[in-house]
């Protein structure tokens, strides 16, 4: 999913918990429910861009990881055979 459809539906969700809000008139939930949707959009893009910059960065110093698999592998064991 890219930044821009995520931005979209977002905004689209947020249009439809302002039309809720106004018909039910209850105006402290729409309150309190566009505070915390700006702020889990803050966190959300913050998290898009710097989830950005480091897949950058590692391409740029050519860091590959190549044994993914064995590592997940090795973590599974870990925490199921213990």
């Amino acid at each position: 999913m890219t930044i821009k459809s995520f931005f979209k539906i977002f905004i689209l969700v947020d249009i439809l918990l302002i039309l809720v809000c106004l018909v039910v008139e209850n105006s402290h939930w729409l309150i309190n429910s566009q505070i915390a949707f700006l702020t889990s959009l803050v966190v959300t893009s913050a998290t898009f861009f710097s989830y950005k910059n480091n897949v950058l960065k590692g391409i740029d110093n050519q860091i590959i990881i190549e044994d993914v698999d064995l590592l997940d592998k090795q973590q599974l064991q870990k925490y199921y055979y213990l």
